[in-house]
């Protein structure tokens, strides 16, 4: 007949200790049921002093807010955006905003969306506005090229320049995203 284990029998792992026992290890030792009252005691402590100093930092935080709101006269969302991109580093930053792009581009955010589209402002001139559509056009380009080049970066692609005219904006944007993102990968490889 096979015997019982125990608690006190070894682990069978070849090897590898559970997180369990590797804490058990290090450990204080456990606290006598005298001193646990005074331990509960000392934790309860601790985390109202915590808790208060978090309430400070949290009024602290809604004060400079409120001026955000009042003196500039700012939502508090887009200020909120604005202070997460001021936390990222500039590679990370740079590659937000061109998703943000990419993204607006392909749900058409900030073009007109109604039956009768608001001109452009040229009144009649239909050279001025093919103008305008063009210049649109070429910014959506570019964003796209940037998107390309970032996510072709990313995954180690070798760079596809060949769908760009040479020395365009276009390309100029696909070059710089995909070396960043290649650049990124690399270091990240390295890690």
């Amino acid at each position: 007949m096979a015997r019982k284990l125990t608690a006190n029998d070894p682990p069978k792992r070849s090897g590898r200790r559970s997180t369990r026992e590797m804490s058990a290890e290090t450990a204080a030792p456990a606290p006598t049921k005298s001193n646990r009252a005074e331990l509960i005691r000392g934790c309860v402590a601790e985390i109202n002093r915590l808790q208060a100093e978090k309430d400070s930092i949290g009024e602290q935080i809604r004060e400079v807010k409120a001026r955000v709101k009042g003196e500039l006269d700012m939502k508090i969302s887009d200020f909120n955006v604005a202070l997460r991109l001021a936390k990222l580093e500039n590679d990370d930053r740079d590659g937000m905003l061109d998703t943000i792009r990419e993204c607006f581009l392909a749900l058409g955010i900030g073009e007109q969306g109604s039956l009768f589209p608001e001109k452009k402002g040229n009144g009649d001139d239909p050279v001025a506005a093919a103008a305008d559509d063009a210049d649109g056009a070429e910014e959506d380009a570019v964003a796209v090229a940037r998107s390309a080049g970032k996510s072709d970066g990313k995954v180690g692609a070798p760079p596809n320049l060949a769908k760009y005219a040479d020395g365009s904006r276009e390309q100029r944007a696909y070059r710089d995203a995909y070396a960043r993102a290649n650049a990124k990968l690399a270091k990240a490889a390295l890690h």
